[in-house]
């Protein structure tokens, strides 16, 4: 980047995070306390069809009752062919509804007894449906694999109820699948969400805090995280039009999994004071231990062993997935002396020297490794892979490095080379 490019980016950068309004207010929106981020769940589809089977069963302590089940169901059959429509559940008591999930693999089952009503409704967030599977659940419900509605039911547990199956995604998408696929209704989040924010205005007496609170955050989670019409959303897309140029160039930065590790293993370094950060590289970082101290003749010619004839070393590439830390000999003037080392510090810890392709004697390696990967992260994974590195790297300091720096501090002088 030359000095113009780089100008011209500060000022953009400038211009994006200096008296913009509307990115204060997303990330006034975005910052509040949530519930369900806090215990990871985002999008993950079988805690999201958790959270609604419990809101649409009337015998669960949510405050509804059975007003968001019939809101909800009659919102879902109005203007499409069905088995039942709106006048059917309005009319209907359903107070003895039960709900089940992850029943045979579907999603959601909800069974009205006493109005002998068979919801069952395929919940998706951000996946489509798999082969056959509707056909699947379809027949797991009636029995029948050509069913078709208007048709009795043949057998099975519901043989004397009136089956209705809903295909829920985001948007209200139709499904994939041509095969028996008309019996199913599209439905959307969007709606959805939209039902049962106005089920809590209407029932807000009926709530306690605790119930309130638990469908508020829900309803946020969906705006933040899944609905592509939320108020959220639409911010967000504002401030991108607007700041398309700078919201690149930052995105063109975003570190991978490498170079979060890269980055943190330094601050572990640094943060110890025992460790020292020695020259390194994109592809290596080196470290040594304060209690080794080299003469003179024994120092590497090489800008890394400057000062040190021997150095702990992390080894990654871009191109690789794997994290090797291993204990390097350096590029002593005298081969033979680096050789001679290089074995007894592995007699002392039992290993077997191995020869880089540098010419560079490893005394010691240690396992496992640490695999990542070299994709670009978001905010979440990237504290994610500071927390595994932080492991990785606390099992070296408590199993590994008091034995190894031992066995270089005992070497150094048993050979006389320190000062």
């Amino acid at each position: 980047m030359d000095e113009i490019e780089e100008f011209e980016t500060i000022k953009l950068l400038e211009k994006f995070i200096i008296d913009n309004e509307k990115l204060e207010q997303l990330e006034d929106r975005l910052a509040g306390f949530n519930i369900f981020e806090a215990i990871g769940m985002k999008t993950q589809e079988i805690k999201h069809s958790q959270t609604l089977a419990f809101l649409l069963d009337p015998k669960n302590g949510h405050g509804f009752g059975q007003y968001f089940l019939k809101k909800l169901l009659k919102d879902i059959t109005k203007d499409q062919i069905s088995n039942i429509g709106p006048i059917d559940i309005d009319c209907e008591d359903l107070s003895d509804t039960e709900v089940r999930c992850e029943w045979k693999n579907i999603d959601i089952l909800i069974i009205c007894h006493s109005a002998k009503f068979v919801i069952s409704i395929e919940n998706k967030i951000l996946a489509s449906e798999s082969e056959h599977q509707l056909q699947k659940y379809k027949r797991t419900v009636t029995g029948a694999s050509n069913f078709k509605y208007g048709n009795p039911i043949i057998e099975g547990e519901f043989k004397s109820y009136n089956p209705v199956f809903v295909f829920l995604t985001v948007e209200g998408d139709k499904p994939k699948e041509r095969n028996g696929s008309d019996v199913w209704l599209s439905y959307s989040h969007i709606n959805l969400i939209n039902i049962l924010e106005k089920s809590l205005a209407a029932q807000k007496h009926n709530l306690g805090i605790d119930q309130s609170v638990l469908v508020r955050h829900y309803i946020e989670l969906m705006r933040r995280h899944v609905l592509t019409d939320s108020d959220i959303a639409s911010l967000a897309r504002e401030i991108y039009l607007e700041h398309n140029i700078a919201l690149d160039k930052i995105s063109s930065f975003i570190p991978n999994d490498i170079e979060i590790f890269g980055s943190h293993i330094k601050d572990l370094i640094h943060s110890s004071d025992q460790l020292v950060l020695e020259p390194s590289s994109l592809q290596y970082i080196r470290f040594s231990h304060i209690s080794w101290q080299f003469s003179k003749n024994w120092v590497g010619e090489h800008a890394a062993w400057k000062k040190k004839g021997v150095l702990f070393e992390i080894h990654f590439k871009p191109s690789l997935k794997k994290i090797t830390l291993m204990l390097v000999l350096g590029n002593l003037e005298n081969t033979r002396n680096q050789k001679k080392m290089c074995e007894l510090i592995a007699k002392k810890l039992l290993t077997s020297p191995e020869e880089s392709r540098h010419g560079h004697p490893r005394a010691w390696k240690r396992e496992p490794v640490l695999e990542l990967s070299k994709h670009k992260t978001d905010v979440e994974v990237m504290n994610g892979i500071k927390r595994k590195t932080t492991d990785w790297w606390d099992e070296f300091i408590t199993n590994d490095m008091e034995e190894v720096c031992l066995a270089v501090k005992d070497t150094i002088h048993e050979l006389h080379i320190n000062k």
